[in-house]
């Protein structure tokens, strides 16, 4: 059984469907509010709609339990599941009509966990039994990078810069770059101002205590 509870109100709002299976996990569809998506320990991947009682789209994506989904913090309909079954694969729900792109096997015995990450479309992290720890970077692999390559990313996160696949600065980020370039710069002008302006005031002080001690000493004279 998934659920979905709103934690203002737990009791009073809350909805659920029923799954073939024990869920493994759950993550929410943020490129569209109303969807979730849930893997079972029957392989299966279910994406419900919060305003229907019906699952989307049910996908068989493993035959051993599925124990992790991430969807790709910036490319829409871009979905990596793991399994038992000791493969990653990389599906496109693009319009909720899933289709296969592809699978590794990673070398890592069964694959309990994958994260993505939030500042690149490609990048995931997975956890497993042996290796526990690996980055997978799904533009790497051809059969990925040219099915996504031509799909428009979404979300900029937490402010990282976007990149093309050269490695190169795009248009927003070389005028970001220009802004900030130009702001340290007036800040680098006020500072000297600034440290000018107390050099000044140090030589004033200075001459008027060097004045002070030679009035002193013609009156000690007198």
């Amino acid at each position: 059984t998934a659920q979905v509870v709103d934690c203002r109100s737990p009791e009073a709002s809350c909805k659920s469907w029923k799954l073939k299976g024990e869920v493994e996990c759950t993550t929410w569809n943020h490129f569209s509010p109303f969807y979730f998506l849930a893997s079972t320990d029957k392989g299966n991947i279910y994406c419900c709609d919060v305003r229907t009682n019906d699952p989307v789209f049910t996908l068989h994506a493993h035959d051993e339990a599925a124990t992790g989904i991430a969807l790709s913090s910036q490319l829409p309909g871009c979905l990596l599941s793991v399994s038992q079954d000791k493969m990653v694969k990389v599906w496109d729900i693009q319009d909720n009509k899933p289709s296969f792109v592809v699978s590794r096997d990673m070398k890592m015995g069964s694959i309990l966990n994958v994260s993505a990450c939030p500042d690149s479309p490609y990048v995931f992290t997975l956890g497993g039994e042996k290796q526990s720890l690996q980055v997978f970077d799904i533009s790497q692999s051809a059969p990925a990078w040219k099915h996504f390559k031509n799909r428009q990313c979404l979300v900029n996160v937490a402010g990282a810069a976007p990149v093309n696949k050269a490695g190169e600065e795009t248009t927003e980020e070389k005028e970001t770059t220009e802004i900030e370039d130009d702001m340290d710069m007036d800040m680098d002008a006020n500072a000297v101002s600034a440290m000018k302006s107390l050099s000044l005031n140090k030589n004033e002080q200075r001459k008027d205590s060097v004045g002070k001690k030679v009035k002193k000493k013609k009156n000690k004279r007198k």
